[in-house]
């Protein structure tokens, strides 16, 4: 991001970041060390349009290199518009629990307060304090929030549910939502909504929801206003009902591009094939649209791999192994042409029920050789799943043989220690 910093006009920082900017050519202003007093006092006119900038904000890509998303005052109005329109509960007070690094962040700073509610800001040492969070939600009688579900999750399982009583409305997002915390939910604020909300930063923030209940199939619900969703195949084409593709996303939402990366968002922001003039963004999301209309996620694109020729979606087979009761999150990956699965659970599971809910729905290629239990996830700073921490499997597999292997200090790898031994599990190696 340094590297952009040099060609901007005006550089907002504090005192303290100066030693840390690059060589630049910018106007430099520190908001803790100026003088505000000989300012004017009334409101510049607001010569803004609807498509100028209103807000850049980075995002990772897969190479590393940070991106610029362009989001203009249309896309912004949007979403907040959209999410006005969308959700029927009482709004009082909003717990922002996102950095103002991630666009989640927009969500409580324009939702709150284009409606004159109150925003509440936990301090920097609060954000991830369990205690602290179930303190100002029951001080502030908080009635919104959005964050990771792997927050939430920690937030209902440690937090005095009375603390949590004020809620009318919870989102998750950024993050598979796994059917346990939906129960766990449900068991604990049973009349406070739960929502499902997807959507990435190239589309302002959000683009489909769902509302969450208990028993019945997590999805990423169905667009939202003024947004088409699209699932496609390799050459642009709409998949039938129940087959995966990817994600295309149209509408007011998308945004310019990517700041001074011209080969970069003529790639992601293509023409809408279906409707003349509009853009779509590709999103590398994978899904599925289901008979009822909502859409299922399936994972990305780029974990969509090929083994012994089989091409195998890793999604479908996290989406099958989420559904055990007491599976709280399930991860699959490939290592060494061998896919390798990583479940969190606190609870003992028998290798014969992985055996028979892999089987029951999924082709032999697609079974994983080894089940990995986790009690927690490594996980990043915005909350995510940190995949290069994942503890990588050490176990000789047989080309028949199955493993469940639990973690504890280390990674036990003989049969009897801790390893669960699921033999025979299929004919073919997973694939």
């Amino acid at each position: 991001m340094t590297e952009f910093a040099s060609e901007q006009t005006i550089l907002l920082t504090q005192t303290k970041l100066l030693s840390h900017l690059p060589e630049h050519q910018a106007q430099v202003i520190c908001l803790d060390n100026t003088d505000m007093s000989q300012l004017p006092t009334t409101a510049p006119d607001n010569q803004s349009t609807a498509d100028d900038l209103a807000y850049m904000i980075y995002t990772s890509g897969s190479t590393g290199k940070p991106k610029g998303v362009l989001v203009t005052h249309r896309n912004l109005v949007h979403a907040t518009t959209a999410r006005e329109h969308y959700y029927p509960e009482t709004f009082s007070a909003f717990l922002l629990l996102s950095s103002f690094a991630f666009d989640s962040s927009m969500v409580g700073l324009f939702w709150s307060l284009c409606q004159g509610k109150t925003l509440i800001l936990p301090q920097p040492d609060q954000e991830k304090d369990i205690e602290a969070l179930a303190n100002l939600i029951e001080k502030y009688q908080v009635s919104h929030t959005l964050c990771v579900p792997s927050l939430y999750q920690l937030l209902l399982t440690y937090a005095d549910s009375t603390q949590l009583s004020s809620l009318v409305n919870v989102i998750v997002a950024g993050e598979a939502c796994p059917s346990d915390l939906v129960e766990q939910h449900f068991q604990q604020l049973p009349r406070t909504a739960l929502y499902n909300e997807y959507g990435p930063t190239e589309a302002t923030v959000w683009s489909t929801v769902s509302q969450l209940l208990p028993s019945q199939p997590i999805t990423i619900g169905q667009p939202i206003a003024n947004t088409q969703i699209y699932i496609l195949d390799e050459q642009q084409n709409p998949v039938p009902i129940g087959v995966p593709g990817e994600i295309y996303i149209s509408g007011e939402g998308i945004a310019q591009g990517y700041y001074n990366q011209p080969e970069i968002t003529a790639h992601c922001f293509v023409p809408n094939p279906f409707k003349p003039k509009a853009r779509c963004y590709r999103t590398g999301d994978l899904a599925r649209y289901r008979f009822d209309g909502h859409i299922e996620f399936l994972g990305r694109i780029d974990q969509q791999i090929k083994i012994h020729g089989y091409r195998i979606e890793l999604g479908e087979i996290e989406a099958v192994l989420n559904q055990h009761p007491d599976v709280q999150e399930a991860l699959v990956t490939a290592h060494n042409e061998q896919l390798v699965a990583y479940v969190k659970t606190n609870q003992s599971v028998s290798s014969p029920e992985w055996q028979t809910l892999l089987a029951q729905q999924l082709p032999d290629y697609m079974q994983p050789t080894q089940v990995i239990v986790l009690e927690q996830f490594p996980l990043l700073p915005n909350g995510k799943i940190d995949r290069q921490a994942l503890p990588e499997p050490t176990l000789e597999v047989s080309s028949t043989g199955m493993f469940a292997v639990e973690l504890g200090e280390e990674l036990f790898n003989k049969r009897g220690s801790r390893g669960q031994s699921c033999q025979d599990c299929h004919d073919n190696p997973e694939e």
